[in-house]
């Protein structure tokens, strides 16, 4: 899955859309090591951004999980 977070002071988080399997059945790849996709989010300005990302795999031996945070941008104002 992948949460997008907003901040107004880049410390506080919430999430404000959450993107999963069963609602983008595209996120799901069979067989493959690699996956280069992306989704797209409307921000509003004057706030801090991040996504939440979920890996998950499964093979015979098992399944495994890891998370990561994207880097964090800024949207600043429009002038």
């Amino acid at each position: 899955s992948i949460k997008v977070q907003r901040s107004a002071d880049g410390v506080n988080w919430i999430t404000v859309k959450t993107y999963t399997p069963e609602n983008y059945p595209q996120m799901i790849r069979y067989n493959t090591c690699c996956v280069y996709d992306y989704v797209s989010y409307s921000a509003y300005a004057d706030y801090y951004y991040r996504a939440y990302v979920t890996f998950y795999a499964k093979n015979s031996r098992g399944t495994g999980y890891m998370y990561q945070y994207s880097e964090t941008i800024y949207i600043p104002p429009f002038s």
